[in-house]
């Protein structure tokens, strides 16, 4: 290994996640996840919760007066296109190697080695050993399967592989990008440039899509503002 130390970021746009404190925490105490920009909406409580973490997040805080929330699943997705842009320079500024785009309610997830290697490290090597042409690397997502609904987010330990289908949202899973291969957003599953599939026994995303009723029903709140013509064109069926 060569002394310089891999540098990570995660780009995420939050809104009234459950437990966000174990999200953060997960990132950036287990995986030691050098950087996180958030885009906070509509969630000015979470103030106190990013603070010990210093430097390590940048986050910048938006009321839900300043955001429009008509056919919120594509003006959600203009929202994201810009912020994640503004992101990755930020993160190319910072001497980030890595970025990954993932939701307030999925964990990366790093399958252990025989060797024992601390996660944080494997996660590292696992992309560091990626060809150097490859700029997007994407990832299997699995789907939470709750035990029992109660006011948790992030405790069940079953998962569907959304690749063999059963999944109630997306199947096309998340994926990381190489900042210095001058990478932009490509949709939400993407970055630009050549990709490489790395496989599960690496790296996965576990997506807890809708872990509380409260959430599930302000996901499909925000939903009900959007037309016929929009729904139709969103990619799975509500």
């Amino acid at each position: 290994e060569s002394g310089k130390k891999i540098k990570v970021a995660i780009v995420t746009m939050v809104n009234q996640q459950p437990n966000f404190k174990f999200w953060l925490d997960h990132h950036l105490r287990n995986l030691q996840i050098d950087l996180i920009i958030l885009r906070v909406e509509d969630t000015p409580e979470y103030k106190p919760l990013i603070k010990p973490y210093g430097n390590k997040v940048i986050a910048s805080f938006h009321s839900k007066k300043e955001i429009d929330l008509k056919n919120n699943y594509f003006g959600q997705m203009d929202r994201q296109k810009v912020f994640v842009n503004k992101s990755i320079e930020k993160a190319k500024k910072l001497g980030m190697d890595y970025i990954f785009h993932i939701d307030s309610d999925e964990l990366i997830y790093v399958q252990p080695d025989n060797d024992k290697t601390p996660r944080h490290i494997l996660l590292r090597k696992n992309l560091d050993e990626v060809h150097p042409d490859y700029s997007c690397i994407h990832f299997k997502n699995f789907e939470a399967v709750f035990p029992k609904m109660d006011n948790k987010c992030f405790n069940t330990s079953r998962f569907i592989d959304c690749q063999k289908g059963q999944c109630l949202s997306y199947a096309n899973g998340k994926s990381v990008g190489r900042v210095k291969n001058g990478i932009e957003f490509r949709g939400c599953h993407y970055f630009s440039g050549k990709v490489f599939n790395i496989g599960d026994d690496k790296l996965a995303v576990l997506h807890f899509d809708s872990c509380t009723y409260d959430k599930w029903k302000s996901k499909f709140n925000l939903l009900k503002d959007t037309n016929t013509k929009k729904l139709n064109e969103i990619p799975f069926p509500f």
